[in-house]
């Protein structure tokens, strides 16, 4: 189906049935001239006549599959057909394109262009081509796309990449609207990647992610979708994992065509209010928690739950499903506290940068006093260094631009308030040592070690090496480990908490062990080329754990899990092909929250329903004066109570434990021939 085609028919289903948080929004973007970089000639920024297509076209060419940054300076470049594409290598990958930030750096379409007119095939402004799942590590960084006015057929930026990539503080927006998608994430599998900091303004639908041939998963953080005409986001397929999803339209904020999701913390305002609208609506499982709508008849509903409906504002948890235990274990997921990475302003004094090049060896130049410290990009330059470097407390940020680094970066900071980030450095071992948080951006081939007790650490967008965890916390968003050793992960008495993870290779992807923790929320478990019969997927041992991943593949077992020195195990036909799989005991006899009352009004023929209690125990009070029938239901669905009735009566939900996430209460009023619903926490 065509593209028009399948926009047409979303929004029949759909009549059916922000902000940027970068921590650098306020800096503007600027870097040395002996970075490696490249700044693309025969560009004309605020040109009103000039395009500079032709010139940003050529840098593209000029570093795809090179490993170096495009830097495009603060200005408006009026662009007339699409950059990027094919015609630039063999494979489209190990670039990124960097601009000044949003609103500073902007790529802007001619208005009335004529190549952007054809709603069938619509075309995008910036561009990639598949790469037979080789399209690795593509940056788009600090920029705005604007499709300009007049170009119906015109696609912001379409984007895939493999085992790593990311799209960060960037804004797509359609000028009057009318253009077709912001953020196109369909036109190939897309994933394992990430997108954060991003917001997508106007556009039929903003963000459309994945195809039916999807597999990988996508990450997203702080993602702002505003002014669509169809959807706000629209997922085919893709395993897809979400954190800070914000949407202001009238039309549905989310829907889930058939892709596993996990959507932690959103906020939909807007809607139509008619009886059929709802915020999010999805055919396939979702785990969502701390979710609040306004405007909208319902939060969700959920055409794979039967076409189960949730009212607003406020939706604490669901699961979607029964998640499976060895140990008993209550419903829900571990709710490790979520810390956002640590902000660190962009430093534009080029005096406190310091290029390795210009020192007689790398500990020089981390000795230097600097605060910035670059190893120059391009060309897949690496370094190298035989004894650990030791990172002094006057470093506040890596940047590696790409370049890879054979050694050890060794972190002893002890300052709490002073954060590093290391950025785009390729292939090195970090090892977190010190009390000030760390933070990586872009970690391909790099190793990470945290010692007992040392600082946070937060990663965004790491790919294929190693994690040894120890009594410290980490936070990572989008995890693609793929190394030829077992375990991928080993947490020792450490909290990790983990969105969107992809794996491949036949081996131990996590052992969780001495108390840790380790919640993962979205992603891919993926062995590729067959498993070892007795090497677990996961291996967790008197500690706590929450999975809500997809699986391919057969594990054997699937997990093998020890609680008070006594072992079991779970086969992989005890696990479909998403595993909600929950690992708490201790937790099993946690106090709910107090629910406030739910009372439904209005109902003719003074047919009425009000649920009080608290903690899991409630009373339901009917008053009808025509029979009717009640149905409960655990929020994952599953019906738990039904009775028909002729007579007003109260009926207590003691059967309902305290690990009970919730529950739906379905009321048919013979005279009314409608569902009536509570929801009660």
């Amino acid at each position: 189906m065509v593209l028009k085609n399948a926009i047409r028919a979303l929004i029949l289903m759909i009549s059916i049935s922000g902000t940027i948080h970068s921590q650098d929004l306020v800096n503007s973007f600027t870097l040395p001239s002996d970075a490696g970089t490249l700044i693309p000639s025969n560009i004309y920024p605020n040109s009103k006549t000039q395009t500079s297509t032709a010139g940003i076209q050529a840098a593209i060419v000029a570093s795809c599959d090179r490993w170096r940054t495009i830097y495009l300076p603060a200005g408006t470049y009026l662009v007339d057909d699409s950059l990027g594409g094919s015609g630039v290598g063999k494979y489209f990958r190990f670039m990124t394109i960097m601009g000044a930030g949003p609103g500073k750096t902007v790529i802007k379409l001619k208005d009335n262009s004529a190549r952007f007119q054809d709603t069938v095939h619509p075309k995008p402004v910036f561009t990639m081509f598949y790469s037979h799942n080789a399209t690795h590590d593509v940056y788009y960084r600090n920029l705005s796309i604007n499709t300009g006015k007049g170009n119906p057929g015109a696609i912001g930026l379409q984007y895939t990449s493999h085992n790593g990539g990311i799209i960060d503080n960037v804004l797509i927006k359609s000028e009057d609207g009318k253009g077709m998608i912001g953020l196109d994430l369909s036109f190939s599998p897309p994933g394992p990647a990430l997108v954060t900091n991003t917001t997508v303004d106007g556009f039929h639908v903003g963000i459309w992610n994945g195809n039916s041939t999807s597999m990988y998963s996508m990450t997203m953080a702080n993602i702002t979708v505003k002014n669509q005409t169809v959807v706000g986001m629209k997922n085919d397929g893709c395993s897809n994992a979400v954190y800070n999803f914000t949407s202001q339209n009238k039309v549905r904020a989310l829907y889930n065509s058939g892709g596993v999701m996990a959507l932690i913390k959103a906020n939909f305002t807007g809607g139509d209010n008619s009886v059929n609208s709802s915020a999010i609506s999805t055919e396939s499982l979702m785990y969502l928690r701390n979710i609040t709508c306004s405007g909208y008849a319902n939060l969700l509903i959920d055409n794979y739950d039967q076409g189960l409906r949730v009212p607003g504002p406020f939706l604490r948890e669901r699961m979607g499903d029964t998640a499976i235990w060895t140990f008993k274990s209550p419903q829900t997921a571990l709710n490790l506290p979520i810390k956002e990475p640590p902000i660190i302003p962009w430093n534009n004094d080029f005096s406190t940068w310091a290029n390795i090049k210009s020192y007689p060896n790398i500990q020089a130049a981390f000795n230097s006093g600097k605060s910035t410290i670059y190893f120059p990009g391009g060309a897949h330059v690496g370094y190298s260094s035989s004894t650990p470097i030791q990172v002094p407390s006057t470093v506040r940020r890596i940047i590696g631009f790409m370049a890879g680094f054979s050694g050890q970066l060794v972190f002893s900071q002890t300052d709490t308030t002073k954060a590093v980030v290391v950025d785009e450095l390729f292939g090195a071992h970090l090892i977190q040592n010190g009390k000030a948080p760390l933070y990586l951006i872009g970690s391909t081939g790099t190793t990470v070690t945290t010692a007992s007790g040392a600082g946070d650490v937060f990663i965004d967008d790491y790919c294929c090496a190693m994690l040894t965890i120890n009594k410290s916390s980490v936070w990572i968003r989008q995890l693609n480990l793929e190394p030829d050793a077992s375990p991928f992960i080993r947490n020792t008495g450490g909290k990790l908490w983990v969105l969107g993870y992809k794996t491949e290779k036949p081996y131990t992807v996590l052992e969780n062990l001495a108390g840790a923790q380790t919640e993962i929320l979205g992603g891919l478990i993926y062995p590729v080329s067959g498993t070892t019969k007795g090497v677990p997927s996961y291996i967790n041992s008197e500690s706590a754990l929450f999975l809500m991943t997809n699986v391919w593949g057969t594990y054997s077992p699937f997990i093998r899990e020890t609680w008070k020195s006594v072992t079991k195990e779970i086969s992989p036909s005890t696990v479909s092909r998403t595993a909600l799989y929950v690992c708490n005991p201790d937790s099993i006899n946690y106090v709910r929250p107090t629910a406030t009352t739910n009372k439904l009004s209005s109902i003719p023929h003074s047919d009425n329903a009000i649920v009080t209690g608290s903690r899991g125990h409630y009373k339901l009070d009917i008053t009808s004066e025509t029979p009717y029938t009640a149905s409960l239901y655990l929020l994952n669905g599953k019906k738990i109570f039904s009775a028909f009735k002729t007579v007003s009566s109260a009926i207590p939900l003691e059967m309902l434990n305290t690990a009970a996430n919730g529950y739906i209460v379905k009321i048919l009023f013979k005279n009314s021939t409608l569902n009536r619903t509570i929801f009660c926490p």
